[in-house]
């Protein structure tokens, strides 16, 4: 059998299948493997889908989160009338938010960080007022609940890809 280039969507419907007949992860990537090329794309796909079970469990959250990124984004363009270097942090946040409303693991870690530089940004260019209270608010919202569901929903991903163990193996399990 000819190995073949791996299809992203493809290959997260089969993970989220194989997960809820309740194969682990690395017999998942172990088929996959003998299948597609690419075993660090793999791995981040595999590492990168949610447990189904685990999924439903957090899907309140998650909402809540892509809701509560998307009004920030709208209050900061509203309030802050957001300037050039801004309106780029305020573009990726917005479309980490939406990817969040996929469950694309790597929207967690960076819709967290991007929102305490993004915050930080503010800070240091407005007056101590009410609008900047309501801006720290909803960033520290975001940036806990992001990194809460980011461990919850995706244990063994990392900040850009799966965790890996001192010898340089993926920790997939």
């Amino acid at each position: 059998m000819t190995k073949k280039h791996p299809d992203k969507d493809e290959i997260k419907t089969r993970i989220s299948n194989d997960l809820r007949i309740g194969k682990s992860r690395s017999q998942i990537l172990s088929d996959l493997e003998s299948e597609y090329y690419d075993l660090d794309h793999l791995a981040k796909l595999v590492v990168g889908t949610a447990n189904p079970e685990v999924k439903e469990n957090y899907k309140g959250y998650n909402v809540v989160l892509g809701i509560l990124v998307l009004s920030l984004v709208g209050f900061r363009f509203f309030v802050f009338r957001i300037d050039y270097a801004g309106s780029g942090l305020s573009i990726l946040t917005l479309i980490m938010g939406l990817s969040i409303f996929k469950y694309e693991a790597i929207a967690y870690r960076l819709i967290g960080i991007i929102s305490i530089a993004t915050f930080l940004r503010y800070v240091f260019s407005f007056d101590f007022d009410r609008l900047l209270i309501t801006d720290f608010v909803m960033s520290v919202s975001v940036v806990a609940l992001s990194f809460y569901l980011g461990v919850k929903l995706f244990p063994q991903f990392g900040i850009l890809g799966p965790k890996k163990d001192g010898n340089g193996n993926y920790v997939i399990d």
